[in-house]
């Protein structure tokens, strides 16, 4: 069976049977199935899965967003770490692909830092080395890139020696950074 890469789900609920409405939800996950609304949602091979509740007064409004793997054209999940769109001939990620999964990393990192904690030492070592891999694509910045690196150190070497005041002056200088690059080129 295809599946759309991303699926979305509604449904309109009196505010005062939302409660049950989200319990029958749950059993029915908890189960290996989701049924929402009286439709059965096929949760095979799905790589995320969003619920958001909108109070709307007497009714709320309730979304279910639903990404799914890729499959080929046999329907059968592509494993991650395969040629991809997101890659290059070269085999380097395309400089789009890496900018957008660093995003996801960044804000990680910094609410991390904001809330007083280290980041997770697997995604801020993934962070660190996307940043170099970023600074080797030509004409993305190229005058910015030995500062960059040099605050990527910086960074790193916080981590290393779990030092938080020093990760945060380091993620500031890479914000700072960041900030004045994507004012130029973005």
């Amino acid at each position: 069976m295809y599946l759309a890469p991303k699926q979305k789900y509604e449904a309109l609920v009196k505010t005062t049977e939302l409660g049950e409405f989200l319990a029958n939800v749950a059993e029915t996950v908890k189960a290996g199935k989701l049924i929402f609304n009286e439709q059965d949602v096929p949760l095979e091979g799905f790589s995320s899965l969003k619920m958001s509740v909108k109070n709307m007064g007497e009714s709320s409004l309730v979304k279910i967003k639903l990404k799914y793997q890729k499959t080929d054209d046999d329907g059968v999940f592509v494993q991650e770490g395969g040629t991809t769109e997101a890659t290059s001939s070269s085999g380097r990620p395309k400089y789009k692909s890496l900018k957008k999964k660093m995003k996801n990393e960044w804000k990680t990192i910094r609410l991390s830092l904001q809330n007083g904690q280290l980041p997770n030492p697997a995604i801020a070592s993934v962070f660190i080395e996307e940043s170099r891999l970023m600074t080797t694509y030509p004409g993305k910045g190229d005058e910015y890139y030995t500062a960059f690196n040099t605050a990527t150190d910086a960074f790193e070497k916080a981590i290393n020696e779990n030092d938080l005041e020093a990760a945060r002056i380091a993620m500031s200088e890479l914000g700072r950074l960041k900030r004045e690059c994507h004012d130029r080129y973005a």
